[in-house]
């Protein structure tokens, strides 16, 4: 700084900034690295703050949303398609995770290129304003889960079908079974004339 008293004589004042540079160089460089951390993982990182207006985006690897960050941020999540009860769940998540420093989880359904991507979204509290919010793509998870149900009542069904169709055989062998073993016994009864065992 420089205090001019005149046009010839001034007092500079020096102040060494050497370990203020330093400090902010080590924090951009580890801002940079969390940053290349945040965008190699397919997931959907955003900052939400407290009236549901989203501050910061991440969604790189998100092909399927074709969605650019400035069509979101500054925008709330009453006015990004999602139904308005959702956006009151999510809404009232924010709020739960800020007043209670807790982490909250919702799954939700979005349309997207003409199908339906469903994702689960955990949030939390980043400070007394805002949320950061994780939206995992869980559609493939889901599509496996329902399948795997509806091979598993297919298995129930097959199952419970055969038991029936044992118990049927079992009960149609059963009669004329008894009626041999029965007929049977009758022959070998000794008192039994060759004309009567005929």
């Amino acid at each position: 700084h420089n205090f001019w008293f005149n046009q010839y004589t001034c007092i500079s004042i020096f102040y060494d900034v050497s370990q203020e540079k330093k400090e902010i160089k080590a924090l951009k460089e580890t801002r940079d690295r969390y940053l290349a951390v945040i965008e190699a993982i397919p997931d959907i990182f955003f900052v939400i703050d407290r009236e549901g207006t989203y501050e910061d985006i991440v969604f790189k690897g998100q092909s399927d949303l074709h969605l650019e960050a400035s069509e979101i941020i500054g925008s709330t999540i009453f006015d990004v398609g999602f139904p308005e009860n959702m956006a009151r769940k999510i809404f009232e998540c924010i709020h739960r995770a800020i007043d209670n420093d807790s982490i909250e989880s919702i799954e939700y359904a979005m349309e997207a290129n003409n199908t339906t991507l469903l994702f689960e979204m955990r949030l939390a509290r980043l400070n007394n304003n805002a949320v950061i919010s994780i939206a995992r793509d869980i559609t493939r998870r889901k599509k496996a889960e329902f399948e795997l149900e509806k091979a598993k009542i297919r298995a129930e069904d097959a199952v419970a079908l055969k038991s029936r169709f044992l118990a049927n055989l079992s009960h149609d062998i059963r009669t004329p079974m008894n009626i041999i073993m029965g007929l049977t016994k009758l022959l070998a009864e000794p008192g039994l004339s060759d004309f009567e065992k005929e």
